[in-house]
């Protein structure tokens, strides 16, 4: 795109007149398979803590029941952590055609460890994750913690590169664009990552309990989240392009954000608009339609010739 001259390693110009297999935008839903934590990363005193708090919400099984009373297929965001302490659930939502992406290994601020440490780490919740599922998940998320400075959650240096080692097929949260996009990884070498759109407005964590139990005034914002979900919606079906809508299933099951919740999937089902799929799809969709030898030039950005 134009705003990003100087600003990425590459000159990419998103695609105009982007068609879709179905409806004139994309959206998914994605489910933060999670519970709060700090930068040490969900362990078993943060999933008890959560339990105190949200009971037997915090297991995302009355969620799954919820996205398939609605016939919607979502991607499960999640850490190893949660697949360990909830496997039965975790198996479930796969079992009923939701996508199992990785959410990472617990969410954990990975820019102290050392690439070796990180390439563990990733490894282990792929296998993990394909162990308990029977599938190998096909994407990464990273998604932020609520006291974060950075969308793309925790990542490091060696993150992109770890991720394509492993077979990772799509990241599943960055800030770059309003469609999917690549990230390159490695220029010399022309290595790239399909890259999936998110933003803070489209997050319910920001909107519910924020800034978190114990940490604020807490206030249940649903109004302004739907302003938000509504303005989305009517954006990406008037421009053609993709959101990502994500919920936690410890903040959503409650009465004001049920009936939020509840607009949200009549609207995203009764439209014929929009093309509903899971992370997974779009992402496959997309590097088939929109390959990265065919939309995106390799070009260093004025800025790196001058380091």
């Amino acid at each position: 795109m134009p705003w990003k001259k100087d600003f990425t390693l590459s000159d990419e110009m998103s695609p105009s007149g982007i068609v879709w297999p179905a409806g004139k935008a994309a959206v998914s839903v994605v489910v933060d398979y999670s519970v709060p934590a700090g930068a040490e990363g969900i362990d078993e005193a943060a999933i008890a803590y959560a339990r105190t708090v949200w009971g037997n919400a915090v297991s995302g099984d009355w969620l799954i029941d919820y996205l398939n009373a609605y016939g919607v297929k979502a991607t499960f965001a999640v850490p190893l952590a949660m697949a360990r302490a909830f496997p039965e659930s975790v198996r479930r939502a796969h079992a009923d055609g939701h996508e199992i992406a990785a959410g990472s290994f617990a969410k954990e601020d990975v820019a102290g460890l050392s690439p070796d440490e990180e390439r563990e780490r990733t490894e282990r919740t792929f296998s993990g994750l394909a162990e308990l599922t029977g599938t190998r998940p096909e994407g990464w998320f990273t998604l932020p913690r609520t006291g974060d400075d950075y969308p793309g959650g925790s990542v490091s240096g060696a993150t992109g590169e770890l991720l394509l080692e492993a077979g990772c097929g799509y990241f599943g949260n960055s800030m770059a664009d309003d469609i999917p996009h690549y990230w390159i990884t490695d220029y010399d070498r022309r290595r790239t990552l399909l890259m999936l759109p998110y933003y803070y407005a489209m997050d319910t964590q920001f909107f519910m309990f924020f800034p978190g139990v114990g940490k604020g005034s807490g206030l249940v914002q649903t109004r302004a989240l739907w302003e938000n979900w509504a303005a989305e919606l009517e954006g990406v079906r008037a421009w053609g392009r993709q959101s990502t809508f994500v919920i936690q299933p410890y903040l959503m099951q409650f009465g004001a954000a049920r009936a939020v919740l509840d607009r949200l999937m009549r609207a995203i089902t009764g439209d014929p608009g929009l093309w509903c799929v899971t992370s997974g799809t779009c992402a496959a969709y997309w590097k088939q339609a929109y390959p990265a030898d065919r939309t995106l030039r390799f070009e260093k950005a004025a800025w790196l010739d001058e380091e």
